[in-house]
């Protein structure tokens, strides 16, 4: 796996390329791409590439970066760092595509997605899915979308007096038993509809 610390890299004269590029931190995730043959040679050359935008414009970094590197006739590059992706761990020779899909999607639904794509195992397709066609809101927690949801169904806003008498807890335990799930993330509860084969 990638390590996102560069303390191994601390002998290294061109450590200056990599700190001058965390100055700035960007909001969208981005990744740290090296020349391996530059490295092989002791040279730190690379470049922090934006994640969230067009294949033909990370390639076109990379590429920029190989054609000005020190070392002679430079093809092979790998992620020596990454930031912005949360809890997500990338490998060092990841699929370009792959990262670029997950930094889209995190910058699309905000931070707190990254539960989403831990809970389908990082299967970005899945987890597309969940949040365009099954995403419910967020709440406090379960019990509130089951309170909120069963006076919907109602069509009526039960006056308080009248809540002691219903039995919300096994109304919430009926519906998360089957066609609800939710996801927990910065104290908040975001609930999806169960994602049927």
């Amino acid at each position: 796996m990638a390590d996102n610390s560069l303390s191994k890299f601390h002998s290294l004269d061109n450590l200056h390329l990599i700190i001058s590029g965390r100055h700035n931190i960007e909001k969208a995730p981005r990744i740290c791409v090296i020349c391996t043959a530059s490295y092989d040679l002791g040279i730190l050359h690379g470049v922090w590439v934006n994640m969230a935008q067009d294949i033909e414009c990370i390639y076109g970094k990379i590429n920029d970066m190989l054609t000005k590197s020190p070392a002679r006739h430079a093809v092979e590059w790998s992620i020596l760092a990454f930031e912005g992706f949360e809890s997500i761990l990338l490998d060092k020779y990841e699929d370009i595509e792959q990262i670029r899909q997950k930094a889209i999607f995190l910058v699309t639904y905000g931070k707190w997605s990254v539960k989403v794509l831990e809970y389908f195992d990082n299967d970005i397709s899945l987890a597309e899915e969940a949040m365009v066609n099954h995403y419910q809101g967020k709440f406090s927690d379960e019990l509130d979308f089951a309170m909120n949801l069963f006076n919907e169904k109602c069509g009526v806003v039960l006056p308080e007096h009248a809540r002691p008498y219903i039995d919300y807890e096994s109304f919430k335990n009926g519906i998360f038993s089957n066609d609800y799930f939710s996801i927990k993330a910065d104290s908040e509860t975001f609930i999806f509809s169960t994602m049927r084969e």
